[in-house]
């Protein structure tokens, strides 16, 4: 009698799709294709400490399933059906979810290669459970019910089971995504599937991601109230910006900022200019009435280089009906602009219309950061939560008020980290497909200087929601403080490129470009920021650290005094300032400068300026005592690895300190 050994363990089950057809059509070229399936999954599992089973041509007993095709899984008449499966089985569903996401990169980078011929698609599943092993054949429930997810999984897709997304979702950087809840057949228990999403663009890492183009290039301009309430406003802009979510998950567009769109709500500028300042080859405008659960939506796309419409259409419906709405509209642009729509990354996380209207309302108190306007967004985000338990995005919103409260100085920073964590983990378990649940949660991890973790968010919002440019601005400060350089210029000249009208983007990207060596386009990205924001001080507060910096000391001096013609908050203007008085040996003048940041209340305030001034006038002993303190309040600079002006103060062994105690490296 075989001996059998039962223990527990974690299945992956695969399945190659398509290949009974492919024996009809070309049974040489279908077991070529098999046969590079099981290459592929075998080297796979040796690589991952997992046991294989499933090489037909090496046992001669099939795929190495017949033990359990009897039992709780498939019946024998099912048998023709699963002839291309293999099995894995590991100690862990840890190592078994890795192991299916090298086997699918793996497929991916030889189906680029070969032919469509040869191309190779596989299902995954995997389960954790109970297993026996009999001469080398693998049964059992664990079995039985990966055998059936993987049924319910498209080409390409790896499922889980809710045993298994319970042991990894904390543990791997893919989002999953809850797709069924379902009762298979002949199992004992009903099992819930999650999809681990490998979108197409995860190879190269987002760390490495493009350089310059995200293929065609989309504006939504502000949505124009036609409402004959004028508080409408706020529905007006927030479906602005819900529709700049919606249309950023279409695959291969890119999809401008909503910072820079909002600058021609009120504009005199024709469509060819701007989209001539936005760089962008499509423009989709629109209006909106509401009028008590009515509205109207008039939406139309245009091809900016020829003025002319591509498509326009009229909505007469339910308030109810705003998802659907929204997901019609980025069907019909996908359509137009030939790129990918992907119905996963729907935004529809809500059906309560109350709660939804609360929640845009909030969104646009966010983006005024005052302090008055972060405390009301913060409780319009708690209320849209009480209404909706299960509203993820609100969740995620919260995170991002105590976020901004606790950065802005208006909250403490220990009780921000606390709230904003809680917040953001919440809206991650309601919504892990959600770019916007991982941001908010690197944001947080930010605050913390939690580089691993908040690297890990990151690659999941990004491979959510590549046009997040937030999260690529958070990328390339970590970065600079990690990496160098060069791979936080990528960064930022992707957040350049979807929100070019943003000065604190551009002036980031600038003073980036000038550490790295690279003065022409610094200085052509600022001059270009004043063209487009002549009125703004901080385009010419950018200038003024420019030139500071190159050692230009008088146009220096003439950008601050610019600056303070239109109006530059007192701080910035003093700051800039002081560092033009350090640099150029003015040391009492820089003196009484940071004499003004040691009258003001707020300690953040107060070292901020004081501490870069300090620097650069090389009295280390105040910058490191300054420098110390920021460590404790994680508000120190991201750059302080290549800023000139702190120099001297790498030479000296307390950074060697400070670099241990915030984590990076020296």
């Amino acid at each position: 009698m075989p001996r059998a050994e039962r223990r527990l363990g974690a299945v992956i089950f695969t399945e190659m799709v398509g290949y009974q057809e492919a024996l009809k059509q070309n049974e040489s070229l279908a077991e070529h294709r098999l046969a590079k399936e099981r290459s592929i999954v075998a080297q796979a599992a040796s690589a991952n400490s997992g046991r294989y089973f499933g090489d037909e041509t090496a046992t001669g007993k099939g795929v190495g399933l017949k033990g359990w095709l009897t039992g709780p899984g498939l019946k024998d008449k099912e048998r023709s059906l699963h002839s291309a499966e293999c099995l894995v089985l590991f100690e862990s569903a840890v190592e078994a979810t890795r192991c299916a996401i090298e086997i699918q990169r793996a497929l991916r980078e030889y189906n680029r290669e070969a032919s469509a011929s040869k191309d190779v698609q596989v299902r995954i599943a995997i389960h954790s459970g109970e297993v026996t092993i009999t001469d080398g054949e693998l049964s059992g429930e664990a079995v039985a019910v990966a055998s059936k997810i993987a049924q319910l999984a498209e080409p390409e897709a790896i499922l889980v089971s809710d045993r298994v997304f319970d042991q990894v979702k904390t543990q791997i950087t893919q989002p999953l995504l809850k797709v069924v809840q379902k009762d298979p057949k002949n199992v004992r228990f009903p099992v819930e599937a999650y999809k681990i999403l490998l979108l197409p663009e995860e190879s190269p890492p987002v760390d490495q991601a493009p350089e310059t183009s995200m293929g065609p290039r989309l504006a939504v301009l502000p949505f124009v109230n036609m409402s004959p309430d004028s508080q409408d406003e706020f529905f007006s802009d927030g479906l602005t910006e819900e529709m700049i979510t919606e249309l950023s998950g279409l695959d291969g567009l890119g999809v401008i900022a909503r910072t820079s769109v909002m600058q021609y709500k009120t504009t005199g500028k024709n469509i060819r200019e701007i989209a001539s300042d936005l760089r962008v080859g499509y423009v989709l405008e629109g209006s909106v009435r509401k009028a008590g659960n009515k509205i109207r939506i008039t939406v139309q796309l245009i091809d900016a280089k020829y003025d002319s419409h591509l498509w326009t259409q009229r909505f007469d419906r339910d308030l109810d009906d705003i998802f659907a709405i929204q997901t019609e509209v980025a069907e019909k642009v996908a359509g137009a602009l030939t790129v990918k729509f992907l119905a996963e990354k729907s935004h529809r996380d809500t059906s309560d219309m109350a709660a939804y209207t609360i929640f845009m309302r909030a969104n646009q108190l966010l983006q005024q950061k005052t302090e008055s306007s972060l405390r009301e967004a913060l409780s319009l985000y708690t209320q849209a939560t009480a209404r909706d338990p299960g509203f993820a995005r609100a969740y995620a919103g919260i995170a991002q008020a105590w976020y901004n409260l606790g950065a802005s100085g208006f909250e403490d920073f220990g009780l921000m980290i606390k709230e904003g964590e809680r917040a953001a983990m919440k809206s991650i378990e309601l919504g892990p497909d959600q770019a916007e649940t991982h941001a908010a949660m690197a944001t947080i991890y930010l605050a913390e200087d939690k580089f691993e973790s908040l690297r890990s968010e990151l690659r999941k919002a990004l491979l959510l929601n590549r046009n997040l440019v937030d999260a690529h601005c958070t990328l390339a400060e970590v970065q600079v403080s990690l990496e160098g350089l060069d791979a936080a210029v990528k960064s930022y000249e992707t957040a350049h490129e979807l929100d070019p009208m943003s000065i604190g983007v551009a002036m980031h990207l600038a003073r980036t470009y000038q550490m790295a060596g690279r003065t022409a386009p610094a200085l052509e990205i600022l001059q270009r920021l004043l063209l487009l924001h002549p009125t703004s001080p901080l385009s010419q507060i950018g200038l003024a650290k420019y030139y500071t910096w190159s050692g230009d000391f008088a146009k220096a001096q003439e950008s601050i005094d610019a600056a303070a013609k239109l109006g530059a908050d007192e701080s910035s203007l003093k700051l800039s300032q002081g560092m033009l008085y350090a640099v150029s040996g003015r040391r009492k003048e820089a003196e009484e400068v940071i004499g003004y940041f040691n009258g003001l209340n707020g300690e953040s305030a107060r070292l901020l300026g004081i501490f870069p001034i300090a620097s650069a006038l090389g009295d280390l002993d105040l910058a490191f005592k300054c420098l110390m303190r920021m460590a404790d309040l994680h508000s120190w600079d991201s750059a302080i690895r290549y800023n000139y002006n702190y120099f001297l103060l790498r030479k000296d062994p307390r950074y060697k300190v400070f670099c241990k105690k915030v984590g990076i490296p020296p």
